[in-house]
């Protein structure tokens, strides 16, 4: 059982591998790096502002915006929230500007030339624009791809495994058990932690079935949010304890 003093000492090696990176990123300011803990019943959540999420080639606008969410019970045991729980969060946090969600898996993705296991990402339909970060061809998610079987494909992937194929956009790729349409190739240089999207990687749209699971069988995932202009963890934290003292446990 993961124990509130490993939990820490995990949090430090993360802080200590972050700031490493930064000494190999001259250029990128360095903002700052925190979590807080939100009593939520049984639950709390936590809340850490993403140290420049990319300290990369391609950086995020307003990095100091972006916050991560978990779950965390009493025992110091950290979670994703569900995908219900997400929707109350976006709902009901006025300091919230919105929330992404995403889950990362290596899963076979077959194309023209093969079959390889790839990083996928599930994610939310508003998960690169509350990045702030546009393909470098075609597009990326909107609100019309809600049932829609599209993807999203790393500069990695579009390079080492579709050979840079210029009519990508429109081609063909199955993953998850369905034929994905690709729509849009992000640029290189854009890294989204904890894995690193810059590796050939596949983004597609959540597609929950009657059971509120995802493609993977899960009820939750892994989740961000921006912070609304003027608005600080703090206030967000507040928020948080008074809209969901018990809902969220």
């Amino acid at each position: 059982m993961t124990t509130p003093a490993s939990s820490c000492a995990s949090l430090f090696a993360d802080m200590r591998y972050a700031l490493r990176g930064l000494r190999k990123a001259p250029g990128y300011a360095v903002t700052a790096v925190l979590t807080l803990a939100l009593g939520l019943g049984a639950a709390t959540a936590m809340l850490g502002v993403v140290d420049s999420v990319l300290l990369h080639p391609v950086a995020l606008p307003h990095p100091e915006q972006l916050v991560t969410l978990a779950r965390v019970d009493r025992a110091g045991n950290q979670g994703n929230f569900t995908f219900q729980q997400l929707d109350t969060i976006k709902k009901t946090t006025p300091s919230l500007a919105d929330v992404l969600e995403y889950t990362s898996m290596p899963k076979p993705v077959r194309t023209a030339s093969g079959t390889r296991v790839s990083g996928t990402l599930e994610a939310s339909l508003n998960f690169f624009r509350v990045l702030g970060v546009p393909a470098h061809l075609g597009r990326t998610f909107t609100d019309f791809d809600k049932s829609a079987n599209v993807a999203v494909i790393s500069d990695a992937f579009w390079r080492e495994t579709l050979h840079s194929d210029p009519g990508v956009l429109g081609s063909k790729l199955a993953v998850y058990g369905r034929i994905m349409t690709i729509i849009g190739v992000m640029p290189a240089g854009f890294y989204f932690p904890p894995q690193t999207f810059d590796a050939p990687m596949v983004a597609v749209p959540f597609q929950l079935d009657a059971k509120g699971q995802d493609y993977n069988g899960f009820e939750g995932t892994q989740s961000m949010a921006r912070l609304r202009t003027g608005s600080s963890v703090a206030t967000a934290e507040q928020q948080l304890r008074r809209l969901h003292p018990k809902s969220l446990g």
